[in-house]
């Protein structure tokens, strides 16, 4: 440590070490050596050492993130992956962290063996209702070699001699169909995507430094933390994309930071298509025509054939804007038309495309009312009125509307209807 402080100024450590707190006299005795370094670090550890004064002197001896092996946050899931401990046991772990101003870092895990639509729907209850811990929520990796590999062998799930021909192929070994685990799976991704920690950005510019590396100035971006309300500033930012994940400095919470340079990729042809389009639908919102109303769809419609049909979500090549546009715009028509299975994957395909539109979550919101998912559906209402400087009204009162529903049926009892509601058939 000397000579990496010395050599490197070094002012922040990162332990991987799932062993680090398996006895925790260790972990005390690693904790009290650090200390005198004045350095931050961060660790991996088991819920079962974190008590009261271990927090304490985590915090006291530099420790400023923790990674918590979480998984799942149904016990019958819990006790399948022989984790040794409970969902309440990793509730209070995770609050008792939280309430100690220290960073949580932790993943959920969907689609061990005994994994069932109800105990996703507690871990995603438990998701929902802890946004401030900035879980995230992932699909079980299938390793070979692996004991759940071996497990699925053994029942059937996976064919040996053909296992992993294709990396990125997707293994049920849980007793719900195949249909039914790959659309529940894709759903959990696609909340996990979409449904951000926002920390707000308040200024982002270019800075005036040439970083000595990359020969370049980057950005600067200053952004105000939910929790703590501190206004952070980090320079340095070359990233063109939507957003970037950022810790607070002063109460190390994570948030996803809005990056102001991301170029909505444009193309004279394509733009000048939904331009056309759009002219048709405000003509339509003037007179009442039904006759302009369809030439406005057939135009946003000819315009997705053209660019981007079929549609792909996991496609990662850029479209124009405009053809992200023409998504929303045919999803909300198609939806008035009551056509849920049509309008769905076009506002995902657009949310996905544009997760800092108001709009498009506000959309996806009233699909997810629509098929009857009224817990997520409020989820993106809120999410609209977050994001939005100016929310519309409807969008407030679809939220009262919601959460007063839910309390009246006590829909909160029932986690599979709340959220997946339209996988409850299958």
């Amino acid at each position: 440590m000397e000579h990496l402080i010395s050599t490197y100024n070094i002012n922040i450590l990162l332990v991987i070490d799932d062993l680090l707190s398996i006895k925790k006299k260790r972990l005390i005795a690693f904790c009290e050596r650090i200390k005198k370094y004045n350095i931050k670090w961060l660790c991996q550890l088991h819920e079962k050492v974190l008590d009261e004064p271990m927090i304490k002197l985590l915090r006291e001896s530099g420790c400023s993130f923790v990674s918590i092996g979480i998984e799942s946050m149904s016990d019958p899931v819990l006790k399948s992956m022989k984790k040794l401990t409970t969902s309440e046991k990793l509730g209070n772990a995770l609050d008792l962290i939280y309430a100690n101003d220290v960073g949580i870092q932790g993943n959920l895990l969907f689609g061990d063996p005994a994994e069932t639509l109800q105990t996703a729907a507690e871990s995603f209850d438990y998701w929902v209702k802890h946004p401030e811990y900035t879980i995230n929520f992932n699909i079980l990796q299938v390793l070979p070699g692996s004991e759940v590999y071996k497990r699925g062998v053994d029942s059937g799930h996976i064919d040996h001699a053909n296992a992993f021909a294709d990396p990125s192929q997707l293994y049920n070994l849980t007793e719900m169909s195949d249909e039914l685990f790959i659309g529940l799976s894709r759903r959990i991704e696609f909340y996990n995507a979409t449904l951000l920690h926002i920390g707000h950005t308040e200024h982002f510019a270019k800075g005036e430094t040439i970083h000595p590396l990359l020969k370049d100035n980057g950005y600067i971006c200053h952004w105000r933390c939910q929790k703590c309300n501190n206004i952070n500033q980090y320079e340095n930012i070359f990233l063109n994309s939507w957003s970037i994940l950022l810790t607070c400095r002063k109460c190390l919470s994570r948030a996803n930071v809005q990056l102001w340079n991301h170029q909505l990729m444009t193309h004279t042809q394509t733009d000048l298509q939904y331009f056309h389009a759009d002219i048709m639908d405000e003509l339509h919102q003037l007179i009442n025509s039904k006759h302009t109303y369809h030439a406005a769809v057939n135009e946003y419609v000819k315009l997705l054939q053209e660019k981007c049909l079929p549609l792909d979500l996991y496609d990662k090549e850029q479209k124009p804007w405009s053809c992200v546009r023409a998504a929303l715009k045919v999803g909300q028509y198609k939806l008035k038309d009551g056509k849920l299975e049509v309008a769905l994957p076009l506002l995902m395909y657009a949310l996905l495309r544009n997760i800092w539109n108001p709009e498009c979550h506000a959309a996806f919101g009233e699909a997810l009312e629509q098929e009857g998912s009224l817990g997520t559906a409020l989820l993106y209402y809120k999410k609209a009125i977050e994001l939005s400087k100016d929310p519309f009204v409807s969008w407030l009162n679809k939220r009262d509307e919601l959460e007063q529903i839910i309390k009246e049926k006590e829909l909160y009892q029932d986690k599979v209807s709340l959220y997946f509601n339209s996988f409850k058939s299958d």
